[in-house]
């Protein structure tokens, strides 16, 4: 665990070794202000929420490539034809691809968060101090986007090795159907 032991290292480094042996939060809630603290929180909880979504969103896709079905979208075929067969595997593509369509609407409202408070922060904070938070942070979202990464590609090989073709039918979730195919399925 090599990015635990650096994330320890990051913040005794950043946040707390400092010349007047007083947090990082409280010098800049002295030099700055409650609000501008307050806003530096909001600034590490959206960096640190890029990085999760993104991995997410790589997770979602790698099962979309590989066509399993991620453990929110399975649903359990009762009446045994193949017809509803083909009907839930529409119905789970289109929920894989609905998830990712809305990670990645999160991953650009958050970025856009993101860059405003960066610009407001930016203008407002001292530049060596600025520098300084900017640089753990940006550490920070990393190491935490490499243990996220890591969590979710070991989902991906269990949900893989649990993942069983459906009886006598393959389906590629990259597919798109279009209306047509979808009725022609249903009828």
């Amino acid at each position: 665990m090599i990015c635990s032991t650096m994330l320890f290292s990051l913040k005794e480094l950043f946040w707390y070794n400092t010349t007047d042996h007083r947090s990082m939060n409280s010098k800049i809630s002295t030099l700055h202000g409650r609000s501008i603290a307050i806003k530096v929180h909001h600034f590490e909880w959206a960096c640190l929420q890029v990085s999760k979504t993104k991995s997410d969103l790589a997770f979602l896709k790698r099962c979309r490539d590989s066509s399993i079905i991620p453990s929110f979208a399975k649903i359990k075929n009762l009446l045994n034809n193949p017809r509803n067969h083909w009907v839930l595997l529409v119905v789970i593509l289109a929920l894989v691809h609905s998830q990712i369509s809305k990670i990645r609407k999160n991953i650009d409202f958050i970025s856009r968060r993101l860059l405003s408070l960066h610009l407001e922060l930016s203008n407002v904070i001292f530049v060596d101090l600025w520098t300084r938070i900017d640089a753990y942070f940006a550490l920070n979202s990393l190491c935490w986007e490499e243990i996220w990464k890591r969590k979710q590609y070991l989902k991906f090989l269990k949900l893989s090795k649990n993942s069983s073709p459906p009886r006598g039918f393959t389906i590629s979730l990259n597919n798109k159907f279009d209306g047509d195919q979808i009725s022609a399925l249903c009828s």
